[in-house]
């Protein structure tokens, strides 16, 4: 859900020169930017299924053999798209790209992929600077690199968080999972953001 109430201090340091209905407008195209660049529909989604639990929702990524738990309140898109998964809480998101390791080179450096990954997602960007975060990741079972940016997009600060993970054991997929959001929503949602990524669980691929 955007934000419906803008503070007086986030006008004054963002846009002093606009009324509080055009910040609104540049805060949500500074939200559109963060998903729509990242999801035009031009290719169909992996299989998903969903399974709902007192305690949490259940994602499996059948294509991939991936599964992870988002809290409750976090809806999950299968629409068509250029991810294999997008889901939000409606104050930050995450996009999930999964990858096959057999369509890659046999010398191919996997982290060395997700790097330009990332720098080309940036692009969209302006002002983008390298942030200093300590991830808290718990899991023993995968390999997790994680990078945070402040970038900014229509006059909006972003905060836009990279993550890649793979199993510890030798496996023909990984992720590359793009999040985001207004540094606000993000500084508040980090341990969620970890917390799922730490669920994340690599299982049988369905081909």
């Amino acid at each position: 859900m955007l934000k419906k109430v803008i503070s007086v201090l986030i006008i004054s340091l963002l846009l002093c020169s606009l009324c509080a209905c055009d910040l609104n407008e540049a805060i949500t195209d500074a939200k559109d930017a963060l998903i729509e660049s990242e999801r035009p529909n031009d290719v169909t989604t992996s299989n998903i299924t969903l399974e709902n639990s007192d305690d949490c929702r259940i994602v499996t990524m059948q294509d991939y053999g991936v599964s992870f738990e988002l809290p409750n309140d976090w809806h999950v898109d299968m629409s068509e798209t250029q991810l294999d998964l997008f889901c939000s809480n409606g104050d930050v998101h995450i996009g999930v790209y999964g990858y096959f390791t057999s369509d890659f080179a046999d010398n191919a450096d996997y982290e060395d992929i997700w790097e330009e990954q990332c720098d080309s997602d940036l692009k969209r960007f302006k002002n983008v600077r390298k942030l200093d975060h300590d991830s808290e990741f718990t899991s023993t079972d995968k390999e997790i690199e994680t990078v945070l940016y402040s970038a900014e997009y229509e006059n909006i600060k972003q905060y836009v968080y990279y993550i890649y993970v793979k199993p510890e054991v030798d496996a023909d997929v990984f992720l590359w999972l793009t999040t985001g959001g207004l540094p606000s929503d993000m500084r508040n949602n980090f341990d969620v953001i970890e917390g799922i990524i730490d669920s994340i669980k690599f299982g049988e691929v369905n081909m």
